[in-house]
């Protein structure tokens, strides 16, 4: 069964004003909302700011990150028309985006590590040069500074934020404009070829300020980027995901009150990207887990953060999971409001994906992490609920269940949510003023 989520008409006009803009060369800034075109030239104070990220990944949770970034900006001084460029050259939130993905994974699992090595850059270095660098170039043009963030951006996989990142400052440095490194996460193990490359990026960008998520990115950038020359020491700005519900609001249709909801990702993800073991979570575990919580009498609904690799793994689990009762799929979504407007109808979240887990925390709901990667370690140390992140390296279903079952009777404190959220705002707004008294001119 498919539970639609409801577009909440009132309200989200207004919310498209703020975040569903992008620039083209042809019509200038173009906002999607009726008769609400606006030229750059009708008020002569605004200032375009570039926002390099993973926008329009289809794992949603890169969206809810710009999308709350691009907001509170604009909250902080309505002068700073910030947009957003796709660090993978997308341009909105295509169904098909990463159509193509699952399989690409695979081949990259499956070349010898020495050749893996050599050849992705290499072709990374391709697309970046004759595809990518052209089209950044073209969206430059009315910029007159630019961000790097939010998002795990400074983290070597293969070299693609390193080859993607390096190219991005390089253009901004070739316009002469002023860069600030914005809520990043930063990644704690580099290849040398990775790490030289993103260290010659940022010294030639010369930040004006940089402001890392957590403190074990705080960490890992005074291992990796510390002696960087013209850098400043970064600060902690928290994730802008942590504003989701203050963005999107709670317009749902037919909520998920009594639910709580299983985020699924793919095998092969947690593979490429995480630490060894962390694939364990495979369709007879996950299986497991829903066996075990509705056991304890609980519904469940599965669903997923947007991306094909993840939707494919989900459409098999669900072949097993038909005898279970009280257990229902939700509907892919391909925009991030609808994906947080989801997440924050369910009772709780057991999630790898860390932005379900944040968009969880902003709607004041109890999530449960599944440890694969280093940032979800970051998050919860944040958050101060370090508890209820698990090792499924370590952590059988039913303890997973037991922590789901004991986060929902200890929900996060609405006090501690506010002061996160106040910070949150408080660090974006001093990015609005940099922007504002940094920018070039017209």
């Amino acid at each position: 069964m498919a539970v639609q989520i409801g577009r909440a008409e009132e309200g989200d006009q207004r919310l498209d004003r703020v975040i569903d803009h992008s620039f083209t060369s042809e019509t200038g800034w173009d906002i999607d909302e009726q008769g609400g075109e606006a030229s750059p030239d009708a008020a002569t104070e605004e200032i375009p700011v570039a926002v390099f990220n993973v926008k329009f990944s289809p794992n949603l949770g890169d969206g809810v990150i710009a999308d709350c970034l691009e907001h509170a900006l604009i909250e902080a001084d309505p002068r700073l028309r910030p947009y957003s460029i796709d660090l993978a050259g997308r341009l909105d939130h295509h169904a098909g985006n990463g159509r193509n993905r699952r399989g690409l994974i695979r081949l990259i699992e499956s070349l010898p590590p020495a050749f893996r090595r050599l050849l992705v850059p290499m072709m990374l270095g391709a697309v970046v040069r004759l595809r990518l660098r052209p089209r950044w170039r073209e969206q430059l043009v009315p910029a007159r500074m630019v961000i790097l963030g939010g998002g795990n951006l400074l983290a070597d996989r293969d070299q693609n934020f390193p080859i993607k990142v390096a190219a991005a400052l390089g253009l901004a440095k070739e316009r002469s404009l002023p860069v600030a490194l914005a809520s990043l996460g930063v990644g704690a193990h580099w290849s040398n070829a990775g790490g030289e490359r993103m260290r010659e990026a940022i010294g030639y960008a010369e930040p004006l300020s940089i402001t890392l998520r957590d403190r074990l990115s705080i960490g890992n950038w005074n291992a990796t980027f510390a002696r960087v020359a013209g850098t400043s020491s970064p600060e902690l700005a928290y994730d802008p995901g942590l504003l989701a519900e203050k963005v999107y609001g709670r317009h749902v249709a037919g909520g998920f009150r009594d639910r709580i909801g299983i985020c699924v990702t793919a095998p092969e993800v947690l593979r490429l990207h995480g630490a060894p073991g962390s694939d364990r979570c495979d369709a007879v575990w996950m299986e497991q887990l829903v066996e075990r919580l509705s056991a304890a009498g609980q519904e469940l609904v599965l669903f997923t953060n947007g991306s094909q690799e993840d939707e494919r793994f989900l459409d098999e689990l669900c072949q097993q999971l038909m005898p279970y009762a009280g257990v229902t799929r939700a509907p892919r979504f391909t925009r991030p409001r609808d994906l947080a407007r989801f997440i924050g109808s369910l009772r709780s979240v057991v999630a790898h994906r860390l932005h379900a887990c944040i968009i969880a925390h902003s709607y004041g709901l109890p999530a449960v992490g599944l440890a694969w990667d280093a940032k979800l370690q970051g998050f919860f140390d944040t958050i101060g609920r370090a508890q209820y992140l698990l090792d499924p390296a370590m952590h059988d279903p039913g303890d997973v269940a037991e922590a789901v079952l004991n986060a929902i009777n200890e929900p996060p404190q609405r006090e501690d949510l506010d002061v996160l959220q106040a910070e949150c705002r408080a660090s974006i707004a001093d990015l609005a003023v940099l922007a504002i008294d940094h920018a070039v001119p017209a």
